[in-house]
């Protein structure tokens, strides 16, 4: 079993997304019970590259 969760909004658990100009930050936890690991983990996401497909066109459009 494999457990992971993004916060979006603070909490206790983790922090939530931080946008600072074209860059965001976010704070995830996985957790694996087989091996019992706990890993936070930090990702910087560079949004100039980043895409979301809509489903009212079903095309990538850039953020």
């Amino acid at each position: 079993i494999i457990f992971c969760a993004t916060g979006i909004s603070d909490s206790a658990l983790l922090r939530g997304v931080k946008g600072q100009g074209t860059k965001a930050t976010t704070h995830s936890i996985l957790m694996r019970a087989k091996s019992k690991t706990v890993r936070f983990i930090r990702a910087t996401h560079d949004l100039q590259t980043k895409t979301i497909r809509l489903r009212s066109d079903s095309r990538e459009h850039l953020i």
